[in-house]
């Protein structure tokens, strides 16, 4: 049931925000609002499953998305919530 949440309230975001944003604007929220989302769980997957794992469940829940922006996370992982501004 988690997984319906969190969808549910991506999803009624991006339609609040469609209302407001057009455009390149649009995007950048999107994207930003994914990079968030892929950040947040590759923190909580690793710290339950370990480097390996969490790769694989991010790579089987976002897809190409995952594979885009892995680098993204892995160097902001390492930088930042390992560095200790968690």
């Amino acid at each position: 049931m988690q997984g319906v949440a969190i969808t549910t309230t991506i999803t009624h975001t991006m339609i609040m925000l469609t209302n407001k944003m057009k455009g390149e604007n649009m995007n950048n929220v999107i994207d930003s609002i994914m990079l968030g989302d892929l950040k947040h769980n590759y923190a909580a997957f690793v710290d339950r499953w370990g480097f390996e794992e969490a790769d694989f469940r991010l790579h089987r829940l976002f897809g190409e998305v995952w594979l885009n922006n892995r680098e993204i996370v892995w160097q902001w992982f390492d930088k930042e919530y390992v560095g200790g501004s968690k």
